[in-house]
């Protein structure tokens, strides 16, 4: 039996919204994907939105009583980041600090929430092509101010 004309067209109709959507869809789930970069292009990304994760190794790391500042490095990017732990219960809030020698860097702050300690923080991520970076991180409990730093890399 034939489809009337006013049948088809609707189901062309819908074919077309159906593919439509679809390819919405795709590119919006492209759009959320992990961005690659490449070293001036990394300054200032998070690297946990980058594809530099990856291949991330943690380069240097320093460690004092309740804190730990981690210097990570990605090769495919050649871009660097820091990872700031402390456990302290802080009267300022705690930073951690990317410092790449050509003079960028970047700062994160750790958020405390309910008087619950022990959280972290991550840097975006600095240009680490031909230069190189280190890690501080920095904080003050009873009046005395800490700073730690990792090794350059």
């Amino acid at each position: 039996m034939a489809l009337r004309k006013p049948t088809r067209l609707l189901l062309a109709l819908l074919f077309i919204i159906g593919t439509a959507v679809s390819v919405s869809a795709a590119a919006q789930g492209s759009a959320l994907a992990a961005t690659s970069c490449y070293g001036s292009s990394c300054y200032g990304l998070s690297a946990a939105q980058t594809t530099c994760v990856k291949d991330a190794k943690a380069v240097s790391t320093f460690n004092d009583e309740d804190s730990q500042i981690k210097l990570y490095y990605s090769p495919s990017c050649r871009s660097a980041w820091a990872r700031f732990v402390t456990e302290d219960n802080p009267e300022v809030s705690p930073n951690g600090w990317v410092v790449q020698s050509k003079g960028e860097d970047e700062t994160c702050v750790v958020k405390f929430s309910g008087g619950q300690y022990g959280y972290g923080c991550n840097t975006k991520m600095v240009d680490d092509a031909g230069a190189t970076s280190y890690a501080m991180g920095f904080f003050e409990f009873s009046g005395v101010y800490t700073s730690i730093l990792t090794s350059s890399y």
